[in-house]
């Protein structure tokens, strides 16, 4: 196990596994930014109007053909994990610490010393921690320490930061990564990955080889662009956005008060809101496609079915439902809002329930499908094309026969008409 070292000039504590020390390097200057966090001035890129600011930095280096796993715990700022070719049997570690507030520069220097940061060897395991005092977070001051480490790219992680934005690239083995307060950013990376925090947002860019994702935050959005593998995103407030993610074999999607969508993704899709929208366009989907939405549309479109089966169930308790495209066994059901289903000829149609408590529903079917069809309206009018036999017929209620009839297809609105098209 390595242990932390003192070194002179306020550069950082390394442990036995030390290879060099490249440059240490302090400053002292003006500032010009300001961010605040729960009643305290925190500033990780920048500092606050009005006040100077005192820095050191130094670079590290580590062997790494024994570490597994990098492990930080730091208290305020930001931490970047990044890959290199070039440190494929090194870890290069470069941290940066800052200490702002009122007094002179120079009065601030010496406080310097008092941020305990180390990096040391327990096992296998790279342990990078940085230990803000709280007395340098008071009367005007803020503190920090930032973070750029580079390992070789089957390194895995657990990193956390209690305030401060998280940032992976490359990285191919996998692991998690946590901030309480702080953006969390994936990019280029592999492997099974869980990327959370407090309060803040979750992003995951050009990472198609990810085995699964778990993505959470309580509060913040989203955001997935070209992942793969399976995928659980949850958010209390804000909003879910997949785009571009052929590779997805599963996406599971939740938010308490958000809009979640869904675009050129693939996989069986689960996708739920207690407030806002629910949509999914242009997507080939496995198995199932759930989508949910307490307060707002619900809408699917252009909806291509991989294998020989599509479930799809669409619900709004207030808003619109659509949904367009391949499926074998559909409900469609609003409370509050139309409810529309335009039905592709790709499957065979097995089932069909299309629903409104309070608007039109309505439902096309190809001119060459197989389905006994009832149309019915509690307030409203049932309307099916002409020239169709029914088995029975009024302005309230009709069935009518397709082909062999063998799919069973119920159209319904409380209060609104109800309708049956039939198309190409």
């Amino acid at each position: 196990m390595g242990y932390p070292v003192k070194i002179a000039a306020g550069c950082i504590a390394i442990g036995a596994a030390l290879l060099g020390i490249s440059g240490c390097a302090s400053h002292v200057g003006g500032t010009s930014a300001t961010v605040n966090i729960n009643g305290n001035s925190i500033t990780i890129n920048g500092n606050e109007v009005g006040k100077n600011s005192a820095t050191d930095s130094v670079q590290q280096k580590f062997e790494a053909a024994t570490v597994t796993t990098v492990k930080t715990e730091t208290d305020t700022g930001t931490i970047e994990l990044t890959s290199s070719p070039a440190a494929a049997n090194e870890i290069h570690i470069v941290a940066r610490r800052s200490v702002r507030g009122n007094e002179a520069p120079e009065a601030l220097k010496p406080m310097l010393s008092k941020i305990q940061a180390t990096a040391s060897l327990d096992g296998h395991t790279l342990v990078v921690k940085a230990v803000v005092p709280p007395e340098l977070q008071k009367n005007g001051r803020s503190a920090s320490v930032d973070y750029v480490i580079v390992v070789p790219e089957r390194m895995l992680y657990e990193l956390r930061s209690s305030a401060g934005n998280i940032t992976l690239k490359g990285l191919r083995g996998g692991g998690s990564a946590h901030s309480d307060v702080g953006t969390v950013s994936a990019t280029n990376c592999a492997g099974a990955v869980t990327l959370t925090t407090s309060a803040g947002s979750v992003d995951v860019a050009d990472s198609e080889d990810i085995s699964s994702a778990t993505l959470k935050t309580d509060d913040g959005a989203i955001t997935i662009n070209r992942i793969g593998g399976r995928v659980t995103a949850d958010t209390s407030n804000g909003e879910i956005t997949v785009d571009a993610s052929p590779k997805a074999t599963q996406l599971t999607l939740h938010s308490d008060n958000g809009a979640v969508s869904v675009s050129n993704s693939a996989g069986s899709i689960e996708a739920e809101t207690s407030n806002g929208a629910v949509t999914v366009t242009r997507c080939k989907v496995s198995g199932t496609l759930k989508l949910t939405s307490d307060n707002g549309a619900v809408e699917a479109r252009d909806i291509s079915a991989v294998g020989g089966a599509l479930h799809s169930e669409l619900k709004s308790s207030s808003g619109a439902v659509a949904y367009h495209g391949d499926v074998s066994e559909l409900t469609a059901e609003s409370d509050s809002g139309s409810a529309q289903a335009e039905i592709s000829r790709t499957l065979k149609l097995l089932s069909a329930d299309v629903r409104s408590a309070n608007g039109e529903a309505s439902i096309t079917l190809p001119s060459t499908a197989s389905a006994t069809v009832t149309v019915d309206s509690s307030n409203g009018r049932a309307d099916v094309p002409g020239g169709m036999a029914a088995t029975e017929s009024s302005s309230e209620r009709s069935t009518v026969q397709m082909g062999s009839g063998s799919a069973k297809v119920s159209v319904h609105s409380d209060n609104g008409n109800a309708t049956l098209h039939t198309g190409s």
